[in-house]
């Protein structure tokens, strides 16, 4: 999802094509630990892409680095989960500070300062749960997501969001307060 900082949809025009080559070489990876598939993300590394998301990276404070600066968000409360983004050098970039209440929501988020200005690089973990503690997550999920794009950066939200059954093309959902807040945020924030 790509929003430009003022709800217009990235389809032309100079500045988009700008924005499209930030993004063209970006990666998206659910890894379910990257601990045991180091050798792999060396080599999907060597591929030069600007911009690398993992989710489900279960690292903890100690992991890999080279020609990317490294933003990370480890899960501190329990085993799994974590986000990771890796950027290009080539680049600026910096860790954006997400208030304490939300620190037990898997997110980073990442400014690139790039030649056509700001990118804020979003990277967030949703957890399977559809249940009490599902939808009380979502809020704060959501929350969070509200404060992190509540800025005139570009904004790339990539992630696992684990919501099968929100039907992208004709912006529907169950209305279970999972799924359908989820959808609701996106409408609000996005031109989908």
């Amino acid at each position: 999802m790509i929003n430009n900082g003022s709800n217009i949809n990235l389809n032309a025009g100079i500045s988009d094509v700008a924005v499209l080559h930030v993004i063209n070489r970006c990666v998206l990876l659910n890894a379910r630990s990257l601990k045991n598939k180091l050798c792999e993300l060396k080599s999907l590394l060597s591929d030069d892409y600007m911009v690398v998301s993992v989710t489900e990276s279960w690292l903890d404070p100690s992991d890999p680095t080279g020609k990317y600066s490294v933003h990370r968000n480890d899960r501190q409360t329990r085993q799994g989960g974590g986000v990771l983004c890796l950027i290009f050098k080539h680049w600026q970039s910096y860790t954006v500070l997400i208030p304490k209440k939300f620190k037990t929501i898997d997110i980073i988020a990442v400014t690139i300062l790039t030649d056509i200005g700001s990118v804020r690089y979003i990277t967030a973990y949703h957890p399977p749960e559809i249940n009490k503690i599902g939808r009380d997550y979502m809020v704060l999920f959501v929350e969070c997501l509200e404060y992190l794009c509540d800025t005139r950066d570009i904004i790339v939200l990539v992630g696992d969001f684990n919501l099968p059954h929100v039907d992208w093309n004709l912006l529907d959902s169950p209305d279970d307060d999972i799924h359908s807040a989820f959808l609701k945020f996106c409408v609000h924030l996005w031109v989908v």
